[in-house]
């Protein structure tokens, strides 16, 4: 349609309408990235969402267009958003503080749940769908996890860090059937009775719970009354 306009506009103005118009349609990127489909993100200009099956889509977004550059490692707050660079984009991007409106409603594996320091999302097991809600009075600079890096939350559920910075955990089978890693804890002279130390082992916060909360080869082992610790294990 644009050739009924030329002659009436100048060429460069026709060529800057169409480049705005293209910035406004959904496009999927090149490149794959895990996301959870349904997130939501703001890159420069652009409103991105995740599509499943590792790829996402942007949109024009006037209001993003005030996204500065970060360096790397530095976390910018603001009252309804917060944002970092993504060495995965290679770019600053800013998510919602609160979480992500467009994830509710969208399909999921039961038991998944995702979250930060200010929102939580959990599959609801009767309709396998996204459930999001934020954390009342939740503290903005804690609760963000490092880009890599895999953790064991609430003993069994194993938690992967997306690049928006959010833990998705999902149960860990192994941990589940009790499998334990090779090799025996060392052995130590306990105080309590053992039912003593079952209730105050419970009662305590520990560093781990099962093998799985240890890294590597490491075993969770009890070390001292009440207290389970990840150690080398005895072969």
């Amino acid at each position: 349609m644009f050739h009924l306009f030329r002659g009436m506009i100048p060429n460069y103005e026709v060529y800057l309408l169409i480049q705005i118009l293209s910035l406004s349609a959904h496009f999927v990127v090149g490149q794959e990235i895990e996301c959870i489909k349904g997130e939501t993100w703001f890159e420069r200009c652009k409103k991105c969402e995740c599509l499943g099956n590792h790829r996402y889509g942007c949109r024009w977004h006037l209001p993003s267009c005030n996204i500065g550059t970060l360096r790397k490692g530095v976390f910018v707050f603001e009252s309804n958003r917060r944002c970092h660079y993504s060495i995965e984009l290679l770019t600053t991007i800013c998510v919602d503080m609160s979480f992500q409106k467009n994830l509710n409603g969208n399909p999921c594996s039961t038991d998944i749940y995702v979250h930060d320091s200010c929102s939580f999302c959990r599959c609801e097991k009767s309709t396998k769908t996204y459930e999001c809600k934020s954390i009342d009075k939740c503290s903005a600079t804690n609760g963000i996890c490092n880009s890599g890096e895999t953790v064991m939350e609430n003993i069994c559920f194993r938690c992967s860090c997306t690049f928006t910075r959010f833990r998705v955990c999902s149960p860990f089978q192994q941990c589940f059937d009790k499998i334990e890693k090779e090799g025996k804890c060392p052995t130590h002279q306990n105080v309590y009775p053992r039912m003593l130390q079952e209730i105050c082992t419970y009662e305590r916060y520990q560093e781990c719970y099962t093998d799985y909360g240890c890294p590597g080869a490491k075993k969770c082992c009890p070390v001292v009354d009440c207290f389970l610790r990840c150690v080398d294990a005895i072969y």
